[in-house]
């Protein structure tokens, strides 16, 4: 049997061998791992979507201004829908973030104040109203215009606040008390 003796550049060159197959697997994982990295998180459902302004549709009111045409009083809010043209529109709606109130606007004359508090986690900050679909844009339940559940993770209907509506053509709805289901 014939020894072989490899001279030190062949032997270094043999031993590198395997270790040049390892880096060169471990260099095509890695990149495709991190090709993987941006697919994996589009495919995440917690990630939300970035809303343009318009769909917020809130309105700047001292509601503390006696002659705003949306201001408190001592249990709820005022509405004095001739000097609000963003709620003439039937299917219009605002949101008046401050008092924790949305009001849409459901066929002409009649007036739906809700509760923006969520049912699903109780978030209130991040609505959207299109085509009397309300959504809540951290899970994106979604509500019909008098705020029952269309599709959830949310089960439970929004809190419909009791309001009154006068011949002069006032809302008055009161904060502090919820009417029964429309």
């Amino acid at each position: 049997m014939e020894k072989f003796l490899a001279t030190p550049s062949e032997r270094i060159k043999h031993e590198s061998e395997p270790r040049r197959a390892f880096l060169k697997k471990i260099s095509v994982l890695t990149g495709a791992s991190l090709l993987s990295i941006p697919i994996l998180s589009s495919c995440d459902s917690t990630e939300e979507e970035p809303l343009d302004e318009e769909i917020f549709d809130t309105f700047s009111y001292n509601l503390r201004d006696p002659q705003s045409p949306v201001r408190f009083w001592p249990n709820g809010l005022i509405l004095e829908l001739d000097r609000l043209p963003e709620l003439r529109r039937t299917g219009s709606w605002m949101w008046i973030k401050e008092a924790n109130c949305m009001v849409i606007n459901d066929r002409g004359i009649s007036y739906t104040p809700l509760d923006t508090r969520c049912t699903h986690c109780r978030n209130k900050d991040r609505w959207s109203y299109r085509q009397e679909v309300l959504t809540c844009g951290h899970h994106n339940s979604e509500f019909d215009r008098r705020g029952n559940v269309r599709r959830g993770p949310a089960v439970a209907p929004l809190l419909v606040y009791s309001a009154s509506f006068s011949l002069d053509n006032i809302l008055t709805v009161n904060l502090t008390s919820y009417s029964e289901r429309l």
